[in-house]
């Protein structure tokens, strides 16, 4: 829940090892009694490195679309693409016997487009224009600039966007044409299409067939859920007749501008494709003590000669900078780095915090500030159970989005050039020795 600017998660109580430390530094040791207290470390004094990187997944994962014109400075389009149609379909002759028929012509048919309607630009009426594209694409690297990127082929749009596509129908977004005051969670958008686009999309093996979704109203922008092909049949055994069958998608992916510039001196989390901030943690063995243990002398205490309680990662969220603001809540998890030398490349490991972090979207808007915890118990404490001697081990964690891609908005944190840099708060209880200064 959140209270006074903090979102507060669940954390497990374990417990540190009390041996002594033969590496130790010599220093002047003082009794002191048992007390529980609270150490907050400044960034500079745990992390070792920090990474942003980018590229994860792609929008072609989630089988969905976004189109937006001038909507904050994004422009998106949604590609499509159809599959096969029918060989065959039942039908009934002109006897009124139904028979298997698979010489069909195909006359022309319409597209329909699903909106969610609770978000986006819902509240005022939306044109959309759907183009043909010309050239070959592919839906898992397709992106503003290039039409294919994958290993062996690096191939550009003919223009940027989409390349020279050829335009094919028109429709308009209304969410309360039909529902009176009843407002569905999707509304759809009805698009005729000629015979000859649908002839055109019926070879499969035709890389560049394909259809590109756009909004025509400036300042607008509309998610798609679904969309499907409604083809008009006309078969041999019936020629007075015409038929309706349904096709199904076989690739969507959306493509936008401008992209988000890889960021300096703070944190990104989520987006589409997806971003993962990476932190390596080192934690000191020597700390300094609290005026409840020292007094007003200062001492240093052996971190792992106490026992830990609680240790929490301080985040500080930011403003993400527009276009990409979340609109929706932001879902993020946590999870160690099982081989940090093949970053970006390496594998996750486990949940380091059941259920990870709720995140609203104001938070990085309007209540940019607010701090949020994460318990990160678990690992320092292995980490102060480890048998190193000398300096502890250090441990590698991944922000990421409980989903990847997930929304196209991100999560932003400050990072380690201001007071909102991330902090690491210790609960320890120490029994023992302290050193002084």
């Amino acid at each position: 829940m959140f209270r006074s600017g903090r979102w507060i998660f669940p954390f497990t109580v374990l417990w540190g090892c009390t041996e002594e430390n033969a590496m130790a530094p010599t220093i002047d040791l003082i009794q002191v009694d048992p007390q529980t207290v609270e150490i907050i470390l400044p960034f500079a004094d745990f992390v070792e490195d920090v990474q942003v990187l980018g590229g994860f997944g792609s929008t072609s994962d989630l089988d969905r679309g976004i189109v937006a014109r001038d909507f904050s400075g994004l422009n998106a389009k949604t590609l499509m693409r159809f599959g096969g149609y029918p060989d065959s379909i039942s039908v009934a002759d002109q006897t009124g016997t139904v028979r298997v028929d698979s010489d069909l012509t195909f006359m022309g048919g319409h597209v329909l487009l699903f909106f969610d309607t609770l978000s986006g630009s819902v509240d005022q009426l939306v044109d959309l224009e759907l183009f043909t594209t010309q050239q070959s694409w592919h839906a898992p690297t397709a992106t503003w600039g290039m039409a294919v990127d994958t290993a062996g082929d690096h191939t550009s749009w003919v223009q940027p966007g989409g390349g020279t596509a050829i335009s094919v129908g028109s429709g308009t977004f209304d969410r309360g044409r039909s529902q009176g005051d009843t407002v569905a969670f999707v509304d759809f958008v009805k698009v005729e299409i000629d015979a000859a686009t649908v002839a055109s999309w019926a070879d499969t093996s035709d890389a560049s067939r394909g259809l590109l979704v756009t909004a025509s109203t400036p300042g607008t922008q509309l998610n798609l859920v679904r969309a499907s092909l409604r083809l008009d049949v006309v078969p041999s055994v019936n020629p007075d007749t015409t038929v309706e069958v349904s096709g199904g998608l076989a690739d969507v992916s959306y493509i936008y501008d401008p992209a988000p510039e890889l960021p300096v001196g703070w944190l990104r989390v989520g987006g589409a494709p997806s971003w993962r901030s990476i932190i390596t943690l080192k934690l000191p063995r020597m700390i300094g003590g609290s005026p409840e243990i020292c007094g007003g002398v200062g001492c240093q205490f052996d971190v792992t000669r106490a026992d830990l309680n609680l240790a929490e990662l301080i985040l500080t969220t930011r403003v993400t900078e527009s276009p990409f603001e979340p609109s929706d809540t932001t879902r993020m998890d946590i999870r160690t780095v099982l081989h940090p030398d093949r970053i970006p490349k390496s594998p996750l490991g486990d949940l380091l915090s059941l259920g990870g972090a709720t995140l609203p979207p104001e938070i990085f808007a309007q209540q940019s500030g607010s701090l949020v915890t994460i318990s990160l118990t678990g690992l320092m404490s292995n980490v102060l159970k480890s048998e190193t001697v000398g300096d502890l081990p250090s441990s590698t964690i991944a922000l990421v989005n409980s989903t990847e891609p997930g929304p196209l908005g991100f999560a932003s944190f400050d990072g380690s050039g201001g007071a909102g840099a991330p902090a690491l708060r210790l609960v320890l209880t120490l029994a023992g020795k302290v050193g002084l200064p």
